[in-house]
């Protein structure tokens, strides 16, 4: 999803192979059928008209425009700050000896157990 990783316009992107697939046989690269990579028809189709209607042009702009940005050096920094920010929480939550699901995180993402509170969600 672009909006969550990437900091984009709410979407997402799949990424699919195309073209000859090369499989190793016997010690040695043979080429397969030019169709071996046959994705590009079905994930279309699963797409549209299933899932959604066609892209719109501001949102195909607005995804070319961030995958320029995560592309930079700002992107790397910001990115950087992101998991040391997400870290710095997590750190900060074990001193108050609250339960971190995995005791802590080594990216962006961090869950908190908050069962000893008393809450479990069940209720409304």
């Amino acid at each position: 999803t672009t909006h969550k990783n990437l900091r984009g316009p709410r979407g997402g992107i799949i990424f699919f192979r195309k073209g000859k697939n090369m499989r190793k046989r016997g010690g040695s690269f043979s080429q397969g059928d030019e169709n071996d990579y046959d994705f590009e028809d079905k994930i279309n189709f699963a797409v549209f008209p299933s899932l959604q209607g066609g892209p719109h042009n501001n949102h195909i702009a607005a995804l070319a425009i961030t995958l320029k940005q995560v592309a930079t050096p700002e992107y790397k920094a910001y990115i950087q700050q992101v998991k040391k920010n997400a870290q710095a929480l997590a750190s900060a939550l074990l001193r108050r000896k609250c339960r971190l699901v995995t005791g802590g995180t080594d990216n962006h993402l961090v869950l908190w157990d908050l069962r000893t509170f008393g809450l479990t969600g069940e209720e409304l």
